[in-house]
């Protein structure tokens, strides 16, 4: 089990794929043990394309959950993997 230094989440409905990819990459940017989870509530799947690295987690959800029922996804991974 890998355990990670920090954790990062991005909640994504529509998004624009170009800021998207700004934020993924400055997240990334780190010699730290890193993990992003993006949780897509869009009604399709477009942003998986740009989730190549191994340090994401794509979660297509295909509905709109709320702010607390993600973070309780969230803290839930969260549990076994940070050190």
């Amino acid at each position: 089990l890998m355990k990670y230094e920090v954790t990062g989440s991005i909640v994504v409905y529509k998004s624009d794929l170009i800021v998207l990819q700004k934020s993924i990459t400055s997240f990334l940017n780190t010699e730290l043990k890193v993990k992003l989870y993006i949780i897509d509530n869009s009604p399709t799947n477009e942003v998986e394309k740009i989730c190549t690295d191994d340090r994401i987690e794509y979660i297509y959800t295909n509905k709109t959950f709320e702010t607390f029922d993600i973070i309780n996804i969230i803290d839930t991974i969260n549990q076994h993997n940070i050190t």
